[in-house]
């Protein structure tokens, strides 16, 4: 039996427009995020763009695939559309997987923010070889206009913590959008 994890960032629920959701779920056939799916995770907030992107993989050697996921219109502590990226280690998702339901991203344990206002952390990602990962902004604190960039992170630790300059690992220029894809 063949799985699928299907982003869907327009999903609306009664948070409001946008909220977005992520779904596990068989491939074939219809899939209602919301209604037949195995299991799925929904945004916190209208606006959010949850599960714009998604990446998976063993980040912590245990043998059980952990998945990252991003809201890039969520809004942080560093403003309005700041952007986020969150972990949620399979050992949480293996655990949800034996009820079949909604569950919220607060099971995430590693949270990343993005550094200031519209700089909507999480357009693309993905996994490195030594298991870091690249994720892609509009900009960052170390840049001017929306050049697009492409942080490096690591996923060590738990808690909510802010994506920094010094992570930046590329910056386009003007106009680029430069990490609008990720590989």
């Amino acid at each position: 039996y063949l799985w699928g994890v299907y982003g869907a960032p327009g999903e609306q629920t009664e948070r409001g427009t946008d909220v977005g959701a992520f779904a596990m779920s068989g491939i074939g056939g219809e899939i209602d995020v919301l209604e037949n799916a195995v299991q799925n995770y929904i945004g916190a907030d209208g606006g959010d763009r949850f599960a714009t992107a998604i990446a998976f993989g063993d980040i912590d050697a245990d043998g059980i695939t952990d998945l990252v996921v991003s809201a890039p219109g969520r809004d942080a502590e560093a403003g309005a559309e700041a952007g986020a990226v969150y972990l949620l280690p399979g050992t949480v998702l293996a655990a949800n997987t034996a009820v079949s339901d909604i569950y919220e991203i607060s099971e995430a344990t590693l949270v990343i923010e993005g550094d200031g206002e519209g700089r909507e952390l999480g357009r693309a990602l993905t996994f490195t070889e030594d298991g870091g990962l690249l994720v892609s902004a509009w900009s960052s604190s170390c840049t001017d206009g929306d050049p697009g960039v492409v942080y490096s992170l690591n996923l060590d630790g738990s808690g909510t913590r802010t994506a920094e300059a010094v992570d930046v690992v590329a910056v386009g220029e003007p106009g680029a959008e430069l990490g609008a894809a990720l590989l």
